[in-house]
């Protein structure tokens, strides 16, 4: 294993920590995420179970604080001469830098680690331990020092067993772990973000909330109606009162009004011809999109800890390798510009002190992977030469100037430019991954009051312009089953398929590889994990894990170069500097950000950067 860390840059020497923490019904990691847990006034550490050097002990607290002092003079104050290793690694982390003043270097989460074999699937050390025929010990209940006491030997017994999985987790998936040398400074890095105090929370959110909540409240009430009234029966009494005939949806709440994002029915009721109706139906969606909002107003709150706002990613959070929040809060929720709360919301997400946000957005980064992967020349021609390539296709599809609109255009004239330009940028992004008529229909035709025999032509003319795209999905998918039914690896160009023991792994240009588990075929159809792959998905996945693979090589090449990164959703980079330096980053982070790695040459890369007094 040393070998492995040192080729990834860490140290050789190895830390194996566990905290074992108050467990009681008011203070428990159950009901609380990490911060709040660690700020509830009934916490304490009781026990630090370790492994070091090959020996293994249970501490109490006043050894414990012993032992990391001997860790500190031994390798540090940030413990930056050792790789300490732990089972989400975020709590035990949380606990050194707040109660010891010790934020590790150099960690591996073997939570993490385990998310590179099984993205999406229950990675609690229990449920590992079962794949690895282990039996964890179930957690003692402790709300007090009596009741700690009285089992102390079963919670030393329960610490030792951790510590011993978590080991054994270390042995097992470190050697198997693809491209460790990237892999293993991106976990890590994770965390980094998570420890950080880059991001802060502006306390004026609190009452944002509460002004909504008073504009709804006078809203209801030119009506004769209260807050409570709009949520409860009452209101789909009214409603269909006004009109009868408006049906209801069966749920498992009871009938409920069709008002949801997906229901059909939605933009018909905001659109009907009663005046009443459509004010009854609007307030009700305002007032469930502001139980959503102060949600997650409140779980921010509820992280947010001496002012800062702790990053909250994990890697691998989707087969793909894409990272994901947890805790109740996920950034990508904020960066979703849709005019909605979520967009108010970000602007009270904020740089600390004498700090902005310079953030970097990739432009058009599936599409330029698509066209690179498939060799399809004319188009990546267009995207290194810097050409406007939503724009170039729809003049092709429309066979009419297609382009951004100027500030001297009609009003009529933009409209309509950039209605063309949007069909344009959904054909190349849906049909890139094999978008059928009928799915393009549903993605763009309510939208863009396209029929479904305008959305065929459309998908026709596409797979008529990329042909080589249209071959890629057919030998990517052809691949796939062939390794399927002969349990022999198969390639298509930079791409590998290779079997494992029910399953399949994708090997990627980067060598980093996406998982598929309990895999079958029956005729050209595709299950895995209990659900059907799609053929198109199975691009979609390969493109996906590649942008992710970019974004990776990026975010440590920035950080390599003395620029710590706040975060990234995505395709996206955040990075907070001081205002003196942001010249300087914006040109420094810009330059590594479109390096090409060694294995995605003629990958032509850009990006958009901007920069921000708030969260973008």
């Amino acid at each position: 294993m040393s070998q492995i860390l040192t080729r990834a840059g860490f140290p050789a020497d190895i830390l194996i920590l566990d905290f074992e923490t108050t467990e009681s019904q008011s203070c428990n990691l159950g009901k609380l995420d990490i911060y709040p847990y660690l700020k509830h006034p009934d916490f304490l550490v009781y026990l630090l179970g370790v492994q070091w050097r090959n020996q293994t002990e249970v501490l109490d607290k006043a050894g414990a604080n012993a032992f990391l002092a001997t860790m500190v003079d031994l390798y540090g104050p940030q413990l930056d001469r050792v790789t300490v290793v732990g089972h989400n690694l975020y709590f035990d982390c949380a606990i050194l830098k707040l109660c010891y003043g010790i934020v590790p270097l150099y960690t591996v989460d073997t939570r993490n680690l385990a998310s590179a074999f099984w993205p999406g699937q229950d990675l609690s050390l229990g449920a590992l331990a079962e794949r690895m025929g282990r039996r964890k010990l179930d957690r003692l209940a402790h709300s007090d020092q009596a009741m700690f006491d009285f089992a102390y030997q079963e919670a030393i017994a329960y610490c030792q067993t951790d510590i011993e999985i978590t080991r054994e987790l270390l042995e097992r998936l470190l050697p198997r772990l693809a491209v460790p040398e990237v892999e293993l400074p991106w976990f890590n890095q994770h965390l980094q973000m998570f420890l950080r105090d880059s991001l802060r929370l502006d306390p004026a959110i609190d009452g944002l909330g509460r002004q909504i909540e008073s504009s709804l409240r006078a809203d209801a009430a030119i009506h004769g109606l209260s807050l409570k009234d709009i949520r409860s029966s009452k209101l789909i009494e009214l409603v269909q009162a006004l009109d009868p005939s408006i049906r209801l949806k069966s749920t498992d709440r009871g009938p409920m009004l069709p008002i949801s994002k997906d229901d059909p029915e939605r933009k018909d009721l905001l659109n009907h011809p009663d005046p009443k109706v459509r004010d009854l139906i609007r307030i009700r969606i305002e007032v469930q999109a502001m139980q959503s909002y102060v949600a997650r107003v409140h779980k921010l709150q509820s992280w947010s800890y001496m002012g800062t706002l702790p990053v909250c990613l994990r890697p691998n959070a989707a087969v793909t390798g894409r990272s994901g929040g947890f805790g109740g809060i996920n950034f990508a929720n904020f960066a979703n510009k849709t005019g909605g709360l979520g967009d108010q919301i970000r602007t009270y997400i904020r740089p600390k002190e004498g700090h902005v946000i310079v953030t970097l957005d990739y432009a058009a980064i599936e599409a330029r992977i698509l066209a690179w992967l498939a060799d399809e020349t004319d188009l990546l021609e267009a995207f290194a030469s810097g050409v406007d390539v939503y724009s170039q296709m729809g003049s092709r599809l429309f066979k009419t100037e297609v382009r951004k609109p100027r500030p001297d255009d009609l009003p009529e004239v933009s409209d309509g430019l950039r209605r063309l330009r949007h069909i344009s940028k959904g054909v190349i992004l849906g049909c890139g991954y094999g978008l059928s008529a009928k799915g393009l229909h549903r993605r763009l035709g309510k939208a863009f009051s396209l029929s479904q025999d305008e959305c065929a032509e459309l998908v026709n003319a596409y797979r008529q312009l990329f042909p080589s795209i249209v071959r890629l999905w057919k030998e990517l998918a052809d691949s796939f089953i062939r390794t399927v039914r002969t349990s022999k690896p198969h390639r298509v160009r930079a791409i590998r398929q290779i079997p494992i023991p029910g399953g399949v792994v994708t090997s990627l240009p980067s060598g980093r590889r996406i998982y598929y588990h309990n895999v079958s075929v029956k005729g050209r159809d595709i299950i895995a994990n209990g659900k059907g792959l799609w053929h198109g998905t199975l691009i979609e996945n390969v493109v996906q894990a590649i942008a992710r693979d970019i974004l990776t090589y990026a975010v440590l090449l920035i950080e390599q170069s003395g620029i710590p990164v706040a975060y990234h959703i995505y395709d996206s980079i955040g990075i907070v500097c001081p205002k003196e330096s942001t010249e300087n980053v914006l040109t420094k982070a810009s330059k590594y950000a479109t390096m090409n790695p060694r294995w995605a040459t003629g990958l032509p890369l850009a990006v958009e950067a901007k920069v921000s007094e708030h969260f973008e």
